[in-house]
C-alpha cells in the first residue's frame, strides 16, 4: 500500500471533467506504481519514438533547406512534411487502436495489471476497468468500477486521495478474490 500521509493535495477545477479525469488517472499511476507494480512504459515509448522520428524528419528538412536554396529543397520539404504528418497520424491511430484508454500498465512477480479509464463528456461518471493477469497459474480477471467523481473530489475541487486509493485497493482486492474463486 502506498504512503498516503506524504502525498500532496491535488486541487482541480471540479467543473472541468477533463481535468478531473486526468487527476484521477494520475492518482491511479501513483497508487499502483509506487509499491504494488513496476510500471511498464511500452505505450509511452512507442509514442515517443514516433514523435522523435517525426521531429528528426522536420529537423532534417530544415537543415537541407538551410544548406541549399528554398527552390532546390521544395520537393524534399514536401516529402518531409508528408512523412511528418503520416507519423503524427500514426501516433493518433496507435493511441486509438492499441492504447485504448490505458492509464497504467505494470507487472510484479505474480502478474500484470492493465487499468483503463473512460469518462464521457458532460458526465460525472468515471469508469475504471482493471484487468489483472496472473502468471502462475495463467488466469485473467476483469473488474469494473463506475462511480461519480463527486465520490473522490470535494466541493472545493480537492482530490480525496485516501478515499480514491481505498476504492482502488478494494477494486484490486475484488479482482484478486474473484480470480482465486474460479
Amino acid at each position: 500500500m502506498t504512503d498516503l500521509n506524504n502525498s500532496e493535495a491535488v486541487q482541480i477545477n471540479k467543473n472541468d471533467s477533463v481535468q478531473a479525469k486526468n487527476a484521477l488517472d494520475d492518482e491511479i499511476s501513483k497508487y499502483f506504481g509506487e509499491s504494488l507494480f513496476k510500471e511498464l512504459h511500452t505505450h509511452t515509448d512507442v509514442k515517443l519514438v514516433l514523435g522523435y522520428l517525426s521531429c528528426a524528419i522536420a529537423g532534417g528538412a530544415f537543415l537541407y533547406e538551410y544548406k541549399t536554396s528554398f527552390q532546390e529543397a521544395q520537393s524534399v520539404t514536401l516529402l518531409c512534411v508528408i512523412a511528418f504528418w503520416v507519423l503524427q497520424f500514426g501516433i493518433s491511430i496507435y493511441s486509438a487502436t492499441v492504447e485504448k484508454g490505458v492509464v497504467f500498465s505494470g507487472k510484479n512477480e505474480k502478474g500484470t495489471i492493465l487499468v483503463k479509464t473512460t469518462m464521457e463528456p458532460y458526465s460525472p461518471i468515471y469508469k475504471l476497468e482493471l484487468v489483472y493477469k496472473e502468471t502462475n497459474p495463467p488466469k485473467t480477471v476483469t473488474y469494473t468500477l463506475s462511480k461519480s467523481i463527486a465520490s473522490w473530489i470535494t466541493t472545493k475541487g480537492i482530490v480525496d486521495q485516501v478515499r480514491f486509493h481505498e476504492d482502488l485497493q478494494h477494486s484490486f482486492d475484488k479482482a484478486l478474490s474473484s480470480l482465486h474463486r474460479e
